[in-house]
């Protein structure tokens, strides 16, 4: 095991034979999960802070929140930003960042920097078109090993003409 990660079992219960039992109408399934240590550190922090009984019932939690989120109609067109959060010690990040918005230029209307401390930096995206390529530039931002959090937000309709 990596000393930086953690391996975490969460009380989603299904094994094999008699392992089985229902809640409701949904099954609950066991599964592993590699959480880098300081990442579990803060989580558990945050649990304990707001009142869960355990880690599973803060994981499920933030799996619903996540799936709240609203889908958007990936056909139309909108503007808005994107956010990343980033350790700018990972070789060559800023560059990869400075070529993804080069290759997503139809979409990419400006964007801005900040040094947060020594070692995170804010940058925050303004795109603009269709949503579907805003989409797919930020799963590839999302994907860059060194980037910790994207947000996407979509502010509004794309009918307003610059």
């Amino acid at each position: 095991m990596e000393p930086e990660k953690v391996y975490i079992l969460f009380a989603l219960k299904v094994t094999l034979s008699n392992n089985f039992y229902k809640k409701g109408v949904n099954m609950v399934e066991r599964i592993g999960v590699s959480i880098p240590k300081n990442l579990l550190g803060k989580f558990d922090s945050f649990i304990h802070k707001k009142g869960y009984a355990n880690r599973s019932e803060g994981i499920r939690d933030a799996i619903r929140d996540f799936l709240s989120e609203p889908d958007i109609d990936l056909s139309g067109d909108g503007v808005g930003t994107i956010s990343i959060f980033y350790d700018h010690h990972i070789h060559h990040i800023s560059d990869f960042l400075t070529e993804v918005q080069h290759d997503f230029e139809n979409i990419v209307l400006s964007s801005i920097h900040f040094h947060l401390s020594h070692e995170t930096c804010l940058e925050i995206i303004v795109v603009r078109g269709n949503f579907r390529r805003i989409s797919v530039f930020a799963s590839r931002i999302k994907a860059k090993k060194g980037i910790n959090q994207v947000k996407i937000q979509i502010m509004g309709n794309a009918q307003i003409s610059i």
